[in-house]
Order: structure tokens, then sequence, then C-alpha cells
């Protein structure tokens, strides 16, 4: 599978690379209209996750898609899919302007296809990286840490999470991969539990959540949940950021 990477700058400014090198440039066109659009259906699902309904998610990518397949990308983007054919194309999206990263590109809707869910366009959101980096050093074996929240709470319907934790473990199901590989599952997804296991000099190498995802207070969130799972608990992005520091 071939990648195509989308970089959005902190001018708006866009730029596409697709595997064999070609590239493309322009610039993002979300107009102020657009962005009051983006944000009062934002609004609108965070105060009443009833509303939340496929109609409405395309709505919100379709505007995003049009901000960002302007014509020279919209052109370059259609030449790699025509040149990858049936393999599909591996989608890395990274946005440096903190405004426009806050919105919910996941939902972008191209095409007909929601692009984070076709088979055809694998959809991975990165991270801007600054500065030099240097690739660390990593020791055998490989450790993760399965977090699972499924809060009983209304609005959030129950997750088949013992079937996804099923596939991870059947997915190192391997004599070789089983001697680099050590799984640690916490079936009870609340800041304390996780706080637990990041303290216990476990020092994991990968965090794995299974759970749903949310808006709140403008923020993308994770759904923990509380230790008497009375209500759901929304860890934003800065928490989360800061309870893996420390």
């Amino acid at each position: 599978m071939a990648n195509y990477d989308i970089i959005i700058d902190r001018n708006s400014g866009i730029r596409t690379t697709y595997s064999d090198g070609s590239t493309a440039q322009a610039k993002l066109k979300m107009t102020r209209r657009d962005k009051e659009e983006v944000e009062g259906l934002l609004k609108l699902i965070e105060t009443d996750r009833n509303s939340v309904n496929k109609s409405l998610l395309q709505k919100i990518g379709s505007i995003l898609s049009a901000a960002l397949f302007t014509p020279p990308i919209a052109g370059h983007f259609g030449a790699a899919q025509a040149q990858s054919g049936n393999n599909g194309l591996r989608i890395r999206l990274i946005i440096e302007n903190p405004q426009i990263a806050r919105y919910p590109w996941e939902a972008l809707y191209h095409q007909g296809h929601f692009l984070s869910t076709w088979n055809q366009t694998p959809f991975v959101r990165g991270v801007p990286i600054t500065g030099s980096s240097k690739r660390p050093t990593m020791t055998t074996p490989l450790k993760i840490l399965v977090v699972v929240s499924n809060p009983d709470s209304p609005g959030f319907h129950r997750l088949n999470t013992e079937r996804e934790i099923e596939n991870i473990m059947l997915s190192l199901d391997d004599s070789n991969t089983g001697k680099k590989v050590q799984v640690v599952t916490e079936r009870t997804g609340t800041r304390q539990r996780i706080l637990k296991h990041m303290r216990s000099g476990a020092n994991f190498n990968i965090i794995h959540f299974i759970g749903h995802g949310d808006v709140s207070s403008g923020k993308a969130t994770l759904v923990l949940e509380t230790e008497d799972d009375s209500k759901p608990d929304f860890l934003n992005y800065d928490d989360l950021g800061n309870m893996l520091q420390n």
C-alpha cells in the first residue's frame, strides 16, 4: 500500500507527498462561514449526543473536504489513487496550525466515503515534530498496556471490548512474537488505574485504548470510567499528555 502524506502548516498552507516523490501545494480554503458552521455542529454534538448521525457527520466531513481538496490537491490525490489502484492509499495527516487541528478531520468525507473508515484509505493523524529527533533504542520485550473503558452511561453504547482484546492477542499469537511482546490489560479504564500502571515502573512502550471518544468543551477527549461507574470521565489531550509525562 502506498503512502500519501498531507501537511497543513501554521499558515494554512497544504503540502501533499505521494510515495513516488510527487508533491502538490495549495492553500486551505476554509472560510469564516465554514468554521462557524463546523463549530456550530460540534457544539450541537457536545450538548446533544443523540443528534449525532451519519448525515451530520457527512456535513462536517464535506465542509472539511472542500477546504482541503482544492483543485491542485484533489488532482494530485486523484492521480495517486489511480496509480495505487486497488492497493489503496495510506493517508497520514499532520496539522501544525492548532486552530485547524482541533477540527474532527477524521470525519473527512470525500468522493462518497469517510476516508477514515474506507478500506482503500487507512487514515491516521500524525503529530508535528519540531527540531531533530533521535531514534530511541528499544529493548525487548515490547511492553503494551491495553486500557479498556466501557462506561455504563446514557449516550454511550456498550462496546464488545473482549472481542478487540481477543483480536489483539490473536495477532500476537506467534511463538516468535510472543517472546518479544508483553501485554498488560486494564479492564477498568479510570485515571487512577492508568496512573497506577504508569507509575509501576513497567515502562510501557505502547498504550492501546479501547473505548469511546468524544468532544467536551471544544476539545477531543477519551471517555474514561469512574471508580463507581456512575458517570463518564472525559480526559482531554492536554490532561492525557500531562498524565503520560508525569
